[in-house]
């Protein structure tokens, strides 16, 4: 083989090399910008599991017979936290088995270079995303007669005419 042979193909395999850190990186960055918005839905859900437990709380201590482990609302969250901590665990399982590869394939590359490892290119790291929507409204009750309502919709109950808020 020649020498222009050897440093045209030693170009290939460098430009191969930055072409798979790029590829890489933006795969990489794709998923945690998905782990992110997993995340940030999660803490809606989140949220909405802390008023539910507080409601039933409030009415435990007026009086109510029902508790915690019978609330439909709470225990359906509870399986959305789950599915979302489940998905958020494939994504971060992704992520490590996308930078295996390509580090191994690299790898390669650069020993039949003959040369080693190059630098990665720097991790450039999205911005949180904003969020897309904000959670539904919280429904509260009346403090007079106990009809549920939506805060900032109504100002005096539909039921007793109690103000509201």
């Amino acid at each position: 083989m020649s020498d222009g042979t050897q440093v045209g193909n030693a170009d290939y395999l460098k430009k191969e090399i930055e072409g798979m850190q790029v590829r890489k990186q933006a795969l990489l960055t794709s998923l945690q910008n998905d782990v992110s918005l997993l995340e940030q839905e999660k803490d809606g859900i989140a949220l909405q599991v802390g008023n539910s437990v507080y409601t039933a709380y409030k009415n435990i201590e007026e009086g109510s017979t029902s508790d915690l482990t019978s609330n439909e609302e709470t225990t359906e969250l509870f399986g959305q936290m789950e599915e979302l901590d489940k998905n958020i665990e494939e994504k971060k399982s992704k992520m490590a088995e996308i930078t295996a590869r390509y580090d191994e394939e690299i790898e390669i590359l650069t020993k039949s270079l003959g040369t080693s490892i190059p630098e990665p290119a720097p991790v450039i790291v999205a911005p949180e995303p904003q969020p897309v929507a904000e959670a539904p409204p919280i429904a509260t009750f009346c403090g007079e007669c106990g009809t549920k309502y939506t805060p900032g919709e109504n100002v005096f109950c539909e039921e007793c005419g109690n103000k509201l808020g």
